[in-house]
């Protein structure tokens, strides 16, 4: 799954410099091999890069990838099925641009093997990484060691599938409004889950204002995995986030745990239909588009006949 994200640099990414940014896109546009590249591989569809049973022992291992260097850059090698890395939607051949706030891509670049030994000094908790791939980039959140789990503790939610019925919750927003997902039934419902931190969150931002003017009947339901609280409120106010924002407190609180998106990377989002099911999932909001439209039509035509 998931796959299963520049503006002032400042605000999505702590101390990373702005020329650092601008390297990043400049290097990202002048990269044709690897934009066809990844164009073939949306052509695929659903069909996805095997990934590897076990780690290359030539590379970093972290959360269930190896980390290794190739042409001087440090790319992804090998994912483990059922990894961290793997649920991620991560892929033998991405990049690694950013780890935590440091960026990678500057000019002065740092040595691609002091990299490794940067993240194999990782210790507890997570670490957050801006991936290259093709013409885009994807921000992801990953344990540098894995979690331990109390004896008797239940399993991780399994992710949400298309055609099920949407996990639901209640839970305070922004404006301190209950919010229950169970009270927009009738309505198409776009959860959309995001950080402060994640470069990609900050792009998307605008996708989502459009589409709460151009689809009002569809709810907005933003989910941030933030930690800092602090950083939730300031994203909102600086990207002017329509609809309900709620503060999940961290990449552990109870919904994101319930959509199984800390594994899967962010931005992710899942499009319910009026009935409660999920009818598309995935990173991008542009390719949901098609979808909100159809459900905003049908939910017009319901109020029309009533």
């Amino acid at each position: 799954m998931f796959p299963r994200a520049v503006t002032p640099a400042a605000v999505l990414f702590g101390p990373v410099p702005l020329r650092a940014i601008i390297l990043i896109g400049a290097m990202l546009a002048a990269a044709p091999a690897a934009r066809a590249s990844a164009a073939r591989a949306s052509a695929a569809g659903a069909r996805r890069v095997p990934v590897a049973s076990v780690p290359d022992p030539k590379g970093t291992f972290l959360a269930g990838m190896t980390l290794v260097v190739r042409a001087g850059r440090v790319v992804v090698g090998t994912v483990m099925p059922g990894s961290p890395a793997a649920g991620a939607g991560l892929l033998p051949g991405d990049a690694l641009l950013v780890n935590n706030d440091q960026a990678l891509i500057d000019l002065e670049p740092m040595p691609p093997q002091a990299v490794l030994a940067l993240l194999e000094k990782a210790g507890p908790g997570d670490v957050r990484l801006v991936i290259g791939r093709g013409a885009g980039i994807l921000g992801v959140r990953l344990p540098a060691r894995p979690p331990d789990r109390p004896p008797g503790s239940p399993p991780a939610s399994a992710a949400p599938e298309i055609g099920a019925a949407a996990p639901g919750f209640t839970a305070k927003d922004f404006h301190d409004n209950e919010v229950d997902l169970a009270r927009f039934r009738g309505q198409p419902v776009l959860l959309d889950f995001w950080a402060s931190w994640c470069p990609p969150c900050r792009d998307q931002a605008i996708i989502l204002r459009r589409l709460a003017i151009q689809y009002p009947e569809l709810v907005i339901l933003g989910v941030s995995l933030d930690e800092d609280r602090r950083e939730y409120e300031a994203f909102i106010y600086n990207n002017h986030l329509p609809g309900h924002q709620i503060w999940d407190g961290g990449p552990a609180g109870p919904i994101g745990q319930l959509y199984a998106v800390p594994s899967a990377g962010i931005p992710y989002s899942f499009l319910v239909s009026a009935d409660g099911h999920i009818v598309k999932m995935g990173v991008s909001l542009l390719d949901k588009e098609e979808a909100i439209a159809g459900l905003a039509a049908s939910s017009r035509g319901r109020s029309g006949t009533r």
